[in-house]
């Protein structure tokens, strides 16, 4: 037999130590909203930077070109790379980032356009493309 004391003493902990976790996580919450939001777990020197752009150096590097390198030399290397890191062939989304990113820098400090090269090769491609029939 159960003592109805117990049991209303037993309610009566539970509504107050519910109330109070209540109250704690409000609070929290608040402060968390003050403070200007939810943060990235890091450490705090970490938190809001950006991975630093790539040097023409480091560019040169993961497209394994020489100093004397030729806009045509890059286009070749380039597309040679970036298809063969294909991720549907089984390739590196990452390694092709990192190869796109490389090109862009050589583009940018070289003043390079790899497009206009990619072009002219297509309508070489094309034309010297036996007829269809």
């Amino acid at each position: 037999m159960s003592n109805p004391f117990i049991g209303r003493l037993l309610a009566r902990v539970l509504v107050i130590g519910g109330g109070i976790v209540l109250k704690s996580a409000v609070d929290a919450f608040r402060h968390v909203r003050a403070s200007g939001g939810f943060q990235v777990a890091g450490p705090s020197h970490m938190r809001g930077l950006r991975p630093r752009p790539m040097n023409l150096e480091e560019a040169k590097s993961v497209l394994g070109l020489k100093d004397n390198a030729t806009a045509q030399d890059a286009a070749k290397v380039y597309e040679r790379m970036f298809n063969a890191n294909e991720p549907s062939k089984g390739g590196s989304f990452y390694i092709q980032s990192k190869i796109y990113r490389a090109r862009e820098t050589i583009e940018k400090e070289n003043n390079w356009n790899l497009e206009e090269f990619f072009a002219r090769e297509q309508q070489q491609a094309e034309a010297n493309a036996p007829p269809k029939s």
